[in-house]
């Protein structure tokens, strides 16, 4: 059956299960107007430089560390805060491959992942109902300012460009030596004009003064609003008298077909298993984005389900353009994985498979605290490794939400952390956080996993 036709704004025929509604529309459809209009925050360059290093990974060559906040939030756009961040990912992606020469591709959940899922729109809070804290691109989080504010759009894209830009100016001027141990750049496949993701790389970390250049650290969020999402999608190509083309000259502003346009807001973007309906809004504005995209999967996912969606985002099926974000929890992985791994290499679809060892093994401890255990996210990262062996697949990347700031909201690790330790160094605005040390021994520990078997699957078949 032929797919209806797409544009950027045809998810708004489709249910939506995070509609945000503003009391001003005027002021909202101002707002969005003019984000339309401003630069994009990422070029079609870099987004072609991460799909081809992704199609590495899904060919088992290379794995993704892919990290950050569960809720970015303004104040965190700072040198200290930024720096940070990004100085601890490109620390575990060098560790990593010192330990098992495994290339590390490094995808940040930074300069843009404001937005915050929520299981429902309002909550109860003295008596009064008012709306969920939504993150900060939409409200606020004290309770007595949350009506949704379309002003905070337009703070979301300064924001994040502010802290893309300082990503960029700080891996440019001087790339430190764990972004050079990632190891990319060796031996690399070609894409299709020849040219090899490592020469891609070089051409933009040697660009002239003045041109940006790709940050080895590649952004990433959820693509949760729509509104903004829209606002933020440009045309992959020129336009020419006023009618989209796509590099080849054909034109776009009514094709259904994939590969036309891109959201400039990130270099990934991914679907929560919240969304991902296939009737739903957020794959419709999904299925003709050019970025490579994600689908995170809860263990209510269906192997029949999942070929369908992947058909519909990934119809060409290209090589790592869909990474499977699995979300199962320690305790249903093993039920539930070995499943959907035949049910994708039966279809034809070469997908990028990454753990997420967070989202399901999310506990509350006796005092109300949302917490996770240390050991359930290892054990989570250890059975899907296992299990992608069994099934001559490659478990091509870990993605945590983690933070390098003194605090302590997971339990487990070297230090001992107990619920009990879960009192002022407890800060997060959304979902508890690995902290420095615990993202460190996952790394370590993820490592020596991978050095168990003296070559992974794909690395002793290609």
């Amino acid at each position: 059956m032929a797919q209806e036709m797409w544009s950027p704004s045809s998810w708004q025929s489709k249910p939506n299960p995070y509609p945000i509604t503003y009391e001003d529309q005027a002021l909202a459809h101002e707002v969005l107007d003019k984000i339309s209009r401003l630069p994009a925050l990422v070029t079609e360059a870099e987004v072609s430089i991460l799909k081809s290093a992704l199609r590495e990974v899904a060919l088992g060559k290379a794995i993704i560390w892919q990290g950050g906040d569960c809720a970015e939030l303004f104040e965190y756009c700072n040198e200290e805060t930024v720096l940070g961040r990004i100085k601890m990912l490109s620390q575990m992606g060098q560790q990593f491959t010192q330990q098992t020469n495994i290339p590390s591709l490094l995808i940040g959940r930074i300069a843009g992942q404001y937005g915050k899922p929520r299981n429902s729109l309002t909550e109860i809070l003295n008596g009064v109902e008012v709306p969920k804290f939504y993150g900060d691109n939409i409200n606020d989080s004290n309770p007595l300012k949350r009506e949704p504010n379309p002003l905070r759009l337009t703070e979301a894209y300064f924001y994040s460009s502010a802290t893309l830009n300082r990503i960029r100016a700080a891996l440019s001027a001087q790339p430190p030596p764990s972004i050079q141990g990632t190891g990319f750049g060796q031996d690399r496949v070609q894409d299709e004009d020849g040219l090899s993701p490592s020469s891609l790389w070089c051409q933009f970390v040697q660009s002239p003064p003045g041109i940006s250049s790709t940050p080895p650290i590649f952004t990433s969020h959820e693509a949760l609003y729509l509104q903004y999402e829209q606002a933020m999608t440009r045309p992959w190509g020129p336009e020419v008298n006023g009618t989209m083309h796509s590099r080849r000259g054909e034109k776009v502003a009514s094709s259904s077909k994939p590969g036309r346009w891109y959201n400039s807001s990130a270099h990934f973007v991914w679907i929560g298993d919240k969304t991902r309906q296939l009737d739903g809004a957020h794959v419709e504005y999904f299925r003709a984005l050019e970025n490579p995209i994600g689908v995170k999967l809860g263990p209510s996912v269906k192997s029949n389900e999942l070929i369908r969606l992947l058909d519909i985002l990934d119809p060409q099926k290209e090589t790592g353009k869909v990474t499977l974000i699995t979300r199962l929890g320690s305790d249903r992985v093993y039920d539930i994985l070995g499943n959907l791994i035949d049910s994708v290499q039966r279809s034809g679809h070469c997908v990028v498979w990454q753990c997420d060892p967070m989202h399901g093994n999310t506990r509350t401890s006796e005092s109300g605290i949302r917490t996770r255990d240390m050991l359930r996210i290892f054990n989570e990262i250890r059975t899907s490794l296992e299990i992608h062996r069994q099934h001559g697949s490659w478990l091509g990347g870990i993605h945590l939400e983690m933070t390098p700031d003194d605090v302590v909201e997971c339990t487990g690790g070297i230090e001992g952390w107990v619920d009990a330790d879960l009192g002022p160094a407890y800060k997060t605005k959304c979902d508890p956080r690995l902290n420095e040390s615990q993202s460190m021994e996952i790394v370590h520990a993820v490592a020596k996993l991978f050095r168990k078997s003296d070559e992974p699957y794909f690395r002793s078949k290609l």
